[in-house]
């Protein structure tokens, strides 16, 4: 997983920022690509542990913080 991401970002698609939205509520699914999801360096994270509202909020903080 992690290095066709990198190979994705840095030959392919240099310009291209990755973006993790993370729940600590949810478990993470037995699968491979899944358990190796916060094995990578993403460029931003974004928190989703509370309302649905409150990530709508931090979305557009993080919009908002690209200009």
């Amino acid at each position: 997983y992690e290095k066709k991401a990198e190979r994705v970002n840095s030959v392919i698609y240099p310009e291209i920022k990755t973006i993790l939205v993370k729940n600590d509520k949810v478990p993470i699914p037995d699968n491979d690509s899944d358990k190796q999801v916060f094995d990578y360096e993403y460029d931003y994270i974004i928190n989703n542990n509370s309302t649905l509202e409150d990530l709508e909020k931090a979305a557009e903080k993080f919009i908002k913080s690209l200009n």
